[in-house]
């Protein structure tokens, strides 16, 4: 069974249908990134919930991220393990978000590796 996901707060994410520069996405995400790699999950999904609520398929890919058990060995997140399920959700709904439409900034380097391998 899939996950159903709640709407957006539009009071918390302003409003996704004005957009926001691709300076100031790739700025949430790199926060984002960073909290992640900080072991801080819950503050990253917010960062990466609100990119995808602006229809930014990196912000459902960062939120993969959050739930993959894979990304969780390299993080210092003791006694957490991931949701392999959730991650794939999310994982999905970046998939169809690209083929929808490309991300802002198609050129940009691949900033969704943790490690920067």
């Amino acid at each position: 069974t899939e996950p159903t996901l709640p709407p957006p707060d539009n009071a918390s994410l302003g409003d996704p249908g004005l957009g926001l520069p691709v300076s100031s996405i790739d700025g949430l995400l790199a926060r984002g990134h960073e909290l992640l790699q900080q072991g801080d999950i819950a503050s990253a999904r917010l960062l990466f919930r609100r990119v995808f609520a602006m229809g930014d398929s990196r912000g459902a890919k960062g939120m993969g991220m959050t739930y993959d058990p894979r990304v969780y060995q390299g993080l210092p997140v003791a006694g957490m393990s991931g949701d392999a399920e959730q991650a794939e959700f999310w994982y999905r709904k970046a998939r169809e978000l690209s083929e929808v439409k490309p991300a802002p900034d198609a050129t940009a380097t691949d900033t969704m590796s943790v490690s920067g391998n």
